[in-house]
């Protein structure tokens, strides 16, 4: 079976439709590991290592509710949020076997 590091996989593409309500993109995927960092970190968002694409992502889950930021570029997740990138990441990045439907050399 071929892992691929970042890779979204059919079946989890499946339960982000579901959570999500829309396709997870390639891009928002790896937006995931630099937001689970600030969270943990407690470090705001540093607005040079983030792209014009990934701050349209940063909005759309805030809008959608998952996230709120606030003054100081700090992420506050809901649990379900939270919970919901973990397990993208333990997928994708982790044991990341299945169909896949991008790789890291892809676009969305």
């Amino acid at each position: 079976m071929i892992m691929c590091r970042g890779c979204l996989t059919e079946d989890f593409a499946k339960e982000a439709k579901e959570f999500l309500g829309r396709d997870l993109t390639a891009t928002e995927l790896r937006l995931y590991p630099y937001l689970t960092s600030c969270m943990l970190d407690r470090d705001g968002l540093d607005s040079n290592k983030i792209s014009i694409d990934e701050r349209n992502i940063i909005n759309m889950l805030s809008e959608e509710g998952h996230i709120a930021v606030d003054m100081s570029l700090h992420i506050y997740p809901t649990e379900e949020f939270y919970m919901f990138m973990q397990r993208a990441l333990f997928s994708s990045y982790v044991i990341s076997k299945g169909n896949h439907l991008f790789s890291l050399a892809e676009g969305d």
